[in-house]
């Protein structure tokens, strides 16, 4: 880990340095017409195909329609972007389809995959657990707003017979584009994210994030792999030691108060810290 911790801090100081010419406290407050940019929001495609990584189907990059399916089309998915740029999807629509009958009883472990679903796309719906009651209960048609996405529960139907054929699920992105300028606090936190996810990931071991980045909060969240909670405890505050020299050394420029904050594959909290 020695060659890995020398690139860590080498990382370290470029980004210390990366302002230096610029570098002057933010004397006021991030202005009101602009609006912080969270990168959790923008989901990256390949962060949906590893969670749903036993699904067959189309999972070829850069397509303009990404359709999942498992158990013989029984739970089918489907992602409808606005737009691809590498593996990053600025889409509009998450559709779900469960194919089930009039009659059928459904339970928490059959809608286990829509769960998880609306689970990874935000940690609200991991807390929040009402919609799966409503349709349990056969409360639908059910919609809930949470943030900048909508969610809507409601039955398939033949149109003939008006029979139900299925239960359909939709997770709707309603953020709006979002241009952001050069230099503005909300790009040098961006730029200051990438950066650590780069040092963090560098060659020579396995990754140690998929996703960092500032939330609406100013709160800096690493979005860890399986390989972070295998690094001896040693090795994890070395690298906690290092994030918070870098937000010390930066956090009026991009006016954060220092926390941080790892989270596992799974949305659980761990290892936080704050840089005074």
């Amino acid at each position: 880990m020695k060659k890995f911790f020398l690139f860590i801090t080498l990382v370290s100081i470029l980004l210390f340095s990366s302002c230096s010419n610029n570098n002057h406290p933010v004397e006021s407050p991030i202005k009101d017409e602009e609006t912080l940019k969270i990168e959790q929001e923008i989901f990256a495609v390949k962060n949906i195909l590893k969670e749903f990584e036993d699904w067959e189907g189309d999972k070829t990059p850069n397509e303009a329609v990404y359709t999942l399916n498992l158990y013989n089309d029984k739970y089918i998915l489907t992602i409808v972007p606005k737009g691809s740029k590498d593996s990053s999807l600025n889409w509009t629509d998450m559709f779900y389809f469960r194919d089930i009958k009039d009659d059928d009883v459904l339970t928490i472990e059959e809608l286990a995959p829509m769960d998880k679903l609306a689970s990874t796309i935000s940690s609200y719906w991991s807390e929040d657990k009402q919609w799966i009651d409503k349709v349990i209960n056969r409360e639908l048609p059910y919609e809930e707003q949470n943030d900048y996405y909508l969610l809507t529960v409601d039955y398939s139907r033949n149109y003939n017979t008006n029979e139900i054929n299925g239960l359909y699920f939709k997770i709707s992105n309603t953020r709006k584009p979002i241009t952001v300028e050069e230099g503005s606090i909300t790009d040098k936190r961006q730029k200051l994210a990438a950066g650590i996810k780069e040092a963090l990931n560098a060659p020579g071991h396995p990754e140690i994030c998929t996703n960092v980045y500032f939330n609406n909060l100013g709160e800096l969240i690493i979005e860890a792999t399986s390989y972070w909670s295998e690094l001896p405890e040693s090795d994890r505050e070395d690298i906690i030691y290092l994030l918070k020299g870098i937000l010390l050394e930066r956090k009026d420029e991009i006016n954060v108060e220092g926390y941080g904050q790892f989270f596992s594959p799974v949305g659980r909290g761990l290892e936080s810290f704050y840089a005074n």
